[in-house]
This record gives C-alpha cells, sequence and structure tokens, in this order.
C-alpha cells in the first residue's frame, strides 16, 4: 500500500498531489528503487479516483524517470538513482551571429521570441500607471542593487510554488536577462585557464561570453535526455556545469532524473556548480512542467530564468536564483555593472504576478503555442513526409530532422534572401560536421498564414 492522502478540497488538483507524494516518497527514499508499484487500477480504487487521474500521475513520474515500466511485469521505482545526492531542504537563447548584412526577414522561425502581438498591453499598462500613480517617493531613488524587495519576495513564492524551488527572497537577484545574469556569475567564478562544461549543441552567446574569459569549454554531447553524464571527465574539475534540463537547447530533450541525481553526484565531486538556465520551461505540454533541479541540489546549483520568454523580451528582466555563499560577491559584481534595475517596471512585475494575471497569461499562451505548434508539424509532415519531430514536449521550439537532406549555408541563405529565417542546429555545435540534418523552428511569433508560406519557401529551396 502507498500511504498518499488527498484533500479534495485543496486547490491542488488531484493528479498533482498523487504525482508530488509519490515523487517525495520516491526522493525520501520511503518508495525504494526497484519498488513495485501498484497498478493504476488499484491504486484509483485504493484513493477512490479516477484511474484516468492515476494514469496521469504515474505519466509524469515515467517522463521525469522517477518509475519505470516492464512489459508484463508491472510499474517500479526506477533503480539506480542516488537519491543520497539530494539536499533535503523545507520550504534565452542566444542566437548565432551573422558576420554580413541580414536581407528583410519577413517570416522569422528564430527561437526564443513569444507570441508579441498576444503581450497582455492593457492590463500591464492598468497596472504600471497605478504604480506611478501610488508609488512611495523612496521608491523612485537609487534602489537596491539585488532588486526590490517586494519583486523578490513575490517571485520566490511563485517559483516555489511553480518551479519547485528552494529559496528566500535574499537569495534572488534582479538582473537585466538572462544574459546578463550569466555574464555575472561568470565574472564571479571563472578565472582565466578554468575549465567549464557546456551542452553541445548550446546557446552561442553563453559559449561565447565565458570563453572570451580566457576559460575553456569543454563540450559534452546531448541526446533526447539532454546532457549525456556518462561521457562527464573525470580528469579535469570544472568551475561550472551550465546545462538546461527542463527542455535542452536547441535539442528539446528533457533530464530524467537518473541523470540529475547523477549530475548533482559529479558536481558535488569536483566541488563545481551546476547552472540551470530554465528558459522556457512553463510552456509544458504534455503533463506538468518539469520541477527544477535546483530544488534538488539547492546549494550546488545556481538558477537562472527570464521572463524575455513568457512575456517579451522589452521588458529586459531576469533573475538568479543564488546559493547564500554567493550572493555578496554577485552583488557587488551586479552593482558594478548598472547599479540596479527599472524601479517602475519591476513593481508592476510584481504586481502582475502577485494578481495572478501572470498564471492566467501562461495558461492562455500554452493554447495558443500548441496551436501553433501542432499547425507547424502538419505543414512540415505535409511538405516532407518522412521527417522526425523532436522536442516538441515543452516551449516554443521544435527540432525537425530530416534523413537525406544536409542543410549548407547556402540553403539558409537562400532561404534569407526570399525573406524566410531558419537557422540550423549546426550553427550551435562545437562540431560543425554534426547535426547538419537538422533544423530548428521557433513558432512563437510565427502566425499561421506566415507559418505555411514560411515552409512551401522551405520546400522550393530544398525540393
Amino acid at each position: 500500500m502507498i500511504w498518499i492522502t488527498l484533500d479534495k478540497k485543496n486547490h491542488t488538483p488531484i493528479i498533482q498531489q498523487i504525482y508530488n507524494q509519490m515523487r517525495e516518497r520516491i526522493l525520501s527514499g520511503k518508495l525504494e528503487e526497484g519498488k513495485k508499484l501498484p497498478s493504476t487500477r488499484a491504486l484509483a480504487q485504493e484513493l477512490n479516483v479516477s484511474r484516468n487521474v492515476v494514469i496521469e500521475a504515474y505519466d509524469q513520474l515515467l517522463s521525469e524517470g522517477y518509475i519505470q515500466s516492464k512489459e508484463g511485469s508491472g510499474t517500479f521505482v526506477t533503480e539506480g538513482l542516488q537519491i543520497d545526492t539530494i539536499v533535503k531542504t523545507s520550504s534565452r537563447q542566444g542566437q548565432p551571429k551573422s558576420k554580413h548584412q541580414e536581407p528583410e526577414i519577413k517570416i522569422n522561425f528564430r527561437s526564443g521570441i513569444p507570441a508579441l502581438d498576444y503581450f497582455p498591453q492593457n492590463k500591464w499598462g492598468q497596472l504600471y500607471k497605478s504604480i506611478c500613480g501610488e508609488i512611495n517617493p523612496a521608491d523612485l531613488g537609487y534602489a537596491e542593487t539585488m532588486g526590490h524587495p517586494k519583486l523578490r519576495k513575490t517571485l520566490a513564492d511563485y517559483l516555489q510554488q511553480m518551479r519547485k524551488v528552494h529559496c528566500n527572497e535574499k537569495q534572488i537577484m534582479i538582473t537585466n536577462g538572462a544574459v546578463q545574469a550569466l555574464w555575472i556569475i561568470g565574472q564571479v567564478l571563472l578565472k582565466e585557464r578554468d575549465s567549464f562544461i557546456i551542452e553541445d549543441p548550446t546557446n552561442v552567446d553563453i559559449r561565447n561570453s565565458f570563453e572570451k574569459r580566457e576559460a575553456k569549454g569543454i563540450s559534452i554531447p546531448v541526446d533526447e535526455q539532454g546532457l549525456k553524464t556518462e561521457l562527464l571527465p573525470k580528469d579535469i574539475n570544472p568551475k561550472l556545469i551550465l546545462v538546461t534540463p527542463s527542455h535542452q537547447f536547441p535539442m528539446g530533450g528533457v533530464m530524467p532524473i537518473a541523470r540529475r541525481l547523477e549530475l548533482i553526484q559529479y558536481a558535488k565531486e569536483k566541488s563545481c556548480y551546476i547552472i540551470e538556465d530554465d528558459y522556457d520551461s512553463e510552456y509544458r505540454y504534455q503533463g506538468y512542467p518539469i520541477p527544477s533541479l535546483q530544488g534538488l541540489a539547492p546549494e550546488n546549483v545556481i538558477y537562472v530564468g527570464t521572463f524575455s520568454k513568457i512575456l517579451s523580451p522589452a521588458l529586459r528582466i531576469g533573475y538568479l536564483i543564488l546559493p547564500e555563499k554567493l550572493v555578496d560577491k554577485s552583488k557587488e559584481e551586479k552593482h558594478i555593472s548598472d547599479l540596479h534595475n527599472d524601479t517602475l517596471t519591476q513593481l508592476t512585475l510584481e504586481r502582475f504576478i502577485r494578481e495572478d494575471h501572470l498564471m492566467r497569461y501562461i495558461r492562455k499562451m500554452k493554447k495558443v503555442y500548441k496551436k501553433r505548434q501542432n499547425l507547424l508539424i502538419h505543414e512540415l509532415k505535409s511538405s516532407f513526409p518522412n521527417i522526425k519531430i523532436l522536442g516538441e514536449s515543452t516551449g516554443m521550439h521544435l527540432v525537425a530532422q530530416w534523413e537525406d537532406i544536409s542543410f549548407t549555408k547556402e540553403h539558409l541563405d537562400t532561404l534569407r534572401n526570399k525573406g524566410v529565417n531558419i537557422h540550423s542546429v549546426s550553427e550551435y555545435t562545437i562540431h560543425k560536421d554534426q547535426h547538419q540534418n537538422q533544423l530548428i523552428f521557433g513558432y512563437g511569433n510565427v502566425e499561421e498564414k506566415e507559418m505555411k508560406e514560411g515552409i512551401k519557401a522551405l520546400k522550393e529551396v530544398v525540393g
């Protein structure tokens, strides 16, 4: 019997209650590795709920790697989880740069751009006007370098609920986007000749930023489950490991719990920090958003987030969740960089989150993005029946893979001359001879008509 207590008066959905309690018992070791779990039918009867509710909870645990299904035998807690690596606690992506001036782009499949025409201008304007009318004069002076206390407190509550992070507001730093957040971490932790580990393929801007500090980047390949932890080098001591575990950029893989724990164990053995770039995981279409890596090891993981992907790049608001021992030094670097962020924007965002406008907006936009994703996949498969779609479970982009086409610079330049911007995965790789048969399609800011015209142009170029 599994000890699960359901509270049907609680606002948390029953599916989430089952998932939360089973996940907690697995991570605490109360549900031991290899233990056989009740069938979905048996557990549904025990809890007096619909079997479909239990199936959805199991599917979420299965997708994250906590449990595994063995044909003919049943469902079991995954074996090999390094549970003892977890710290028990209580409660953006850069684009490759062209050296040449680009032609006018009319259809832009660039990743990382949200649906700008859906930005809640009226509500944001109302809140901003209200803030301006009632702001304390003290808030009009120079502000706190770490960010406005109200926003940091509200953001801490939001992230604990939505991303399962463990922090207090004193660990949160508001930044001018994720790029500045990562720059600050580089300033604090990387020196000349230090090494850092990064996924391959990955965010080009971040890799370049760290390498400009004369640090050495060590690339580790990814697969459909993110960074391949079995390839982590044993003979070096990196200072940082940069990963995108909830939606690997750009390939879209989700790192399962076994790899997450292996990564944490490696970081502890090497006395280094993991940077978790959690750039768009709120938009997950298969189950609930994957809980953060930071929540498993708060003192080993530096969490980077941004509102550029959720709302708009124009806001220029990102944030860091720092292990406590890094707060003071990071604050010094932020102060040198730009002193503080815009106070009025911070207070508007704080109220937007606190009054649940953000949650409603995310729910609305998940439907918009899922519809656009479905159309994109339909158009791609109609024009190219044999392609494989990767990374569609989360976010605002996916990868399409061809069996018989290697995309060259000439292909992509021809498309841009037609006003269509598409990037290849190979542009983000260390080894440029890899991933040449894969293209990245950002669909967040591409409307239906543009999407159809863009895929038609691609078909004309490759034949």
